[in-house]
């Protein structure tokens, strides 16, 4: 039976305090008990690092990204003057694999990946992204590649890196299927629910409306959405598979991971049983 796990949206209020986002963390993790815990943590500390100049958020809704007080590049000049960090300088990952973190979520935006266009990205993304899943092989059990919005035509692109799985919004239109990327590669395949329907809704009828999997007035329409994506996906990528969306789910999918769970005890009841 395949595991199963998501993650929430950023933790804006949390993630500028250790003691709240760990506490965030646990308390998300016993609620739903996922097969594996995605840390929530800041997209924008490696800028910070750099010297970017980021207010903590004042509400739920807010990013990080989008309120930089000190932008660390003004000019494209300013490119060159960086340089590389050091672990040694920033050395909260050793202490996190240290402390007993499993594996590395590795996040890319792909849809940045396209505009360097194919060279540019082997050249730049893909070498450096080869380089920090490769040296941290021997630190960690599962090295996980996150590729990030973006075009089907990328996802391709980054099938040799050195990780053991890949996850993808394999459910976006212009995306490929479990069972495409499956015919290319036998590294675990994380995806298969559809987490986000494109452009949302007013966030007042957003969850009544269908813009996600976890969506629906109906809780048995919804049970029976997500029982056909499973059902779909085990099919298409087999047991080497982790049910999960292709991003962050909205906060409000979170009343429906009950109905998600029912969902995956009968199938694993059905396959135990020999049903499946």
């Amino acid at each position: 039976m395949p595991c199963f796990t998501f993650w929430s949206p950023h933790c804006s209020l949390e993630e500028s305090n250790a003691k709240d986002l760990a506490y965030y963390t646990i308390a998300f993790q016993e609620a739903y008990q996922f097969d594996f815990i995605k840390i929530i943590e800041s997209g924008m500390y490696i800028p910070e690092a750099f010297g970017q100049v980021i207010p903590p958020n004042v509400t739920p809704s807010m990013q990080s990204w989008q309120s930089v007080e000190k932008w660390r590049i003004n000019h494209g000049k300013e490119w060159l003057q960086l340089r590389p960090l050091k672990v040694e300088d920033s050395p909260v990952f050793i202490r996190e694999m240290e402390a007993g973190a499993t594996g590395l979520f590795f996040g890319m935006q792909n849809g940045l990946n396209l505009k360097l266009g194919y060279e540019g990205y082997r050249k730049y993304e893909w070498a450096s992204s080869a380089r920090i899943l490769d040296a941290i092989k021997d630190k960690c059990k599962f090295r996980m590649v996150h590729l990030c919005n973006g075009d089907g035509e990328a996802i391709d692109w980054a099938l040799d890196l050195p990780c053991d799985a890949f996850n993808w919004a394999d459910q976006q239109d212009n995306m490929p299927s479990l069972g495409e990327v499956r015919a290319k590669t036998d590294k675990v395949l994380i995806g298969g629910i559809k987490h986000n329907g494109g452009k949302s809704l007013d966030r007042t009828t957003a969850y009544l409306h269908a813009p996600n999997d976890f969506s629906g007035a109906c809780r048995a329409d919804v049970k029976a959405v997500m029982k056909k994506r499973v059902e779909d996906a085990i099919e298409q990528a087999g047991n080497k598979l982790v049910i999960c969306g292709g991003c962050g789910v909205d906060m409000d999918a979170r009343r429906r991971f009950p109905v998600f769970q029912e969902v995956m005890d009968e199938i694993a009841e059905e396959r135990a049983a020999g049903r499946k």
